[in-house]
């Protein structure tokens, strides 16, 4: 899948076993892998260690690629062909994409319909706000 990352500078994009604390940074234990921005620094993360790398800030869209009979999951620059980082992973859990955004948003484009039971109007009227802690792994809340 690919995120279109948008004005967003601190999230967290990855997989994580649904098993993973739900009280902890992702990629900060065992049971999730992510790429990470805080502000301009770009950082793959997993069990608590990081890997800096080298992205430009102005990266538009991400892509996830993960295959879970190879065991591998990687992150690339769609736009530019550019390979950031695999993790090759002994998967012992099936896993399920994670989000974190502490600022503004992002669109998860899957290439898949939006299922038939979703109704939506054309443009929704929504409050939305990014969650409160950046420790709590998720998209934004509505009211």
């Amino acid at each position: 899948w690919e995120v279109t990352l948008g004005p967003s500078t601190w999230y967290a994009i990855g997989i994580a076993y649904k098993s993973a604390p739900k009280n902890e940074w992702v990629g900060k234990n065992s049971s999730s892998w992510v790429f990470s921005r805080c502000n301009n620094s770009f950082v793959v993360r997993h069990n608590n260690k990081e890997m800096l790398l080298d992205v430009h800030p102005q990266m538009k869209r991400l892509g996830i690629l993960l295959d879970y009979d190879n065991n591998v999951l990687s992150f690339y620059d769609p736009a530019n062909s550019l390979h950031l980082h695999t993790f090759e992973i002994a998967f012992i859990l099936p896993v399920c994409p994670t989000f974190t955004i502490w600022n503004k948003s992002l669109m998860v484009i899957t290439g898949l319909p939006a299922p038939d039971f979703i109704d939506y109007p054309e443009q929704q009227e929504c409050n939305c706000r990014p969650q409160e802690s950046p420790y709590v792994s998720g998209m934004k809340t509505c009211h």
